[in-house]
């Protein structure tokens, strides 16, 4: 199918994706975001060095993400548009893109 979890790569995205998991009524899916390799060293599923941007921010709240609580590796993006980390276990919704194929 050609497709992988999703990595927003600019605002338009990140508020489609936000705005794709209010309307299903998820709290926050797996992206294509992790520490796996290097423990605080977060890629995207292309291999680039993720940073946070002004779209693309970690969450301050209920506490700093990210936290690596129980060896955390995975990204989640929360329907507020922020960033956790979390368990690559844990049984969760994930957003997956493709691109559009020319023929």
């Amino acid at each position: 199918m050609g497709a992988h979890l999703a990595v927003p790569s600019n605002e338009k995205e990140m508020n489609m994706i936000v705005n794709y998991l209010k309307f299903i009524n998820l709290t926050e899916a797996f992206i294509g975001i992790h520490d796996i390799f290097d423990e605080g060293r977060f890629v995207t599923v292309h291999g680039v060095p993720f940073v946070p941007n002004n779209f693309l921010k970690w969450s301050t709240s209920p506490h700093l993400e990210p936290d690596n609580f129980n060896n955390e590796d995975c990204c989640v993006l929360s329907r507020n548009g922020f960033l956790s980390d979390d368990a690559c276990t844990e049984k969760r919704n994930a957003i997956c893109q493709r691109y559009k194929s020319f023929c």
